[in-house]
């Protein structure tokens, strides 16, 4: 095992290496930040290498998850995801924590393409985190320490992995290898979720939720999921503003205004339900044997 993750760490950090190299190309060509050239690069490149990757560690297509695909269940497990988050949304506006932006034109031709935007964006955010983090990581480590561990495990990093903020280098600083100083103050930083711990702690819950959707529905599920809370999320924040001075302010977290100590008890409510059901479906199986 420990052979297979410096393998896997080595091809990382080679990846890592590419992206500065080409990111350190770009910056002289691209009007954007170099932290978010070399993130989106680091990204790409690890989506792209996830199949050699799993390959190397020698799991196929439907190891990780990828057999059995349906439009109707992604579809469906999209839309059950933005359901689950209504009811935050309603109390949200009804609190007056979040107030509807009278500028925003619902039936504009630019909402109707940032809706798409958002759209595209939250499925490739769903297929890429949850393809690395529930599909392969899952898979890999599951099948040494076990699943639940593993899923507890993973939880802990995906949140973790939300709280990297790289720094802006100055035009002067960028190099070669600028972006692996980016990348290094990134996880320096990581542990500023001690300032947003309620935060961190529903990333944590969004994570085991995900992990045993992975286990108990597939890989595509947790995929639609994913995408669909990310999806009603960035809408939401689209359609309304926040109310600075409201008093219901302390029930979101500081890290996106929504995910805190509301949106931590409601999934975790949501979430100990569902692993109540699966329990009693198991006894009345077991009892019709």
């Amino acid at each position: 095992m420990l052979r297979l993750i410096s393998y896997t760490l080595l091809y990382l950090l080679g990846v890592s290496l590419l992206s500065s190299v080409l990111a350190w190309g770009l910056a002289s060509f691209v009007d954007f930040e170099f932290h978010k050239i070399f993130s989106r690069l680091l990204l790409l490149l690890i989506a792209i290498s996830l199949v050699p990757l799993w390959r190397m560690n020698a799991l196929s297509a439907e190891m990780i998850g990828f057999g059995g695909f349906s439009w109707r269940r992604l579809g469906a497990s999209i839309a059950f995801s933005i359901a689950m988050l209504l009811p935050l949304m309603l109390l949200f506006v009804v609190s007056g924590f979040r107030i509807w932006d009278t500028r925003v034109e619902l039936f504009s031709a630019e909402f109707a393409q940032q809706l798409l935007l958002i759209g595209i964006g939250a499925i490739l955010v769903g297929l890429f985190e949850e393809t690395l983090f529930r599909g392969f990581l899952q898979r890999l480590i599951g099948d040494r320490i076990g699943v639940s561990k593993a899923i507890w495990l993973l939880s802990l990093c995906y949140a973790m992995v939300h709280f990297l903020r790289p720094s802006e280098p100055t035009d002067a600083e960028i190099g070669l290898f600028t972006g692996l100083g980016v990348l290094a103050n990134a996880f320096a930083g990581v542990f500023s979720f001690m300032e947003e711990i309620t935060s961190f702690a529903t990333l944590i819950v969004v994570g085991v939720i995900l992990g045993f959707t992975r286990e108990r529905l597939g890989l595509w599920v947790a995929i639609g999921l994913h995408a669909g809370w990310v999806m009603g999320i960035r809408t939401f924040k689209e359609l309304t503003s926040r109310d600075i001075v409201n008093p219901f302010a302390e029930w979101t977290g500081s890290y996106d205004d929504f995910i805190g100590p509301l949106a931590l008890f409601w999934l975790a409510f949501g979430f100990v339900l569902f692993r109540l059901y699966q329990h009693y479906v198991q006894n009345l199986q077991v009892g019709s044997r």
